[in-house]
């Protein structure tokens, strides 16, 4: 019970600080605390703190990623870049979506290189190539089990699923199918979640 409580407060805890550093990297140490403490009161953040899930360790290493990628793009630490790729394939293991951050960080590299640099090395950008490979280095092997076990490396158990939703003894399957489009879910969400973003758009 004692790491059932101490983990997940832990690592919300620490998404929280940085949070703070990633605010004050980016826009000041005033930007930095109005951060952390709306993350800090988020009614999300709040649940996560007392619940063993894998969000706030995504999260935590995905923020880590981001700093030490930062950082990269600032005084050219190709080791930096490395390090920010591990830290990404760490938030890779607890969520595949953390995927799109590789697409993320390709986008910004194509950006940054310019019209003047020559088409193939803005595709095949060497900074790009170093972070992917880093996430490639701690989450590959993950990928090639699933795909060893059940021939796809993005696959999910829908299977299990599927039977648990013919036989439906507690009717949510049939809940679940009767809920309004995502687009519609996700936008109330976010506006019952977060007011102040709501109120920012």
């Amino acid at each position: 019970q004692f790491w059932v409580v101490v983990t997940p407060l832990f690592f919300n805890m620490a998404v929280i600080f940085l949070v703070f550093l990633m605010g004050c990297r980016i826009a000041g140490v005033r930007v930095g605390l109005v951060a952390a403490f709306l993350m800090a009161v988020n009614p999300v953040s709040l649940m996560l703190a007392y619940r063993v899930l894998a969000e706030d360790v995504v999260v935590f290493f995905l923020i880590l990623s981001l700093i030490a990628y930062l950082s990269f793009c600032e005084n050219k630490n190709k080791i930096g870049l490395l390090i920010a790729g591990l830290l990404a394939g760490l938030a890779i293991l607890g969520k595949q979506t953390v995927g799109l951050m590789l697409a993320a960080v390709w986008l910004h590299q194509y950006i940054l290189a310019g019209k003047n640099e020559r088409f193939l090395k803005r595709v095949f950008n060497p900074a790009f190539l170093i972070y992917a490979g880093g996430a490639f280095l701690v989450s590959g092997f993950w990928f090639w089990k699933v795909f060893q076990t059940y021939g796809n490396p993005l696959h999910t158990p829908v299977a299990g699923m599927a039977s648990a939703a013919q036989s439906d003894l507690t009717g949510w399957f049939t809940q679940v199918r009767r809920r309004p489009h995502p687009a519609y879910f996700f936008s109330l969400s976010v506006i019952a979640i977060s007011p102040l973003f709501a109120a920012a758009l």
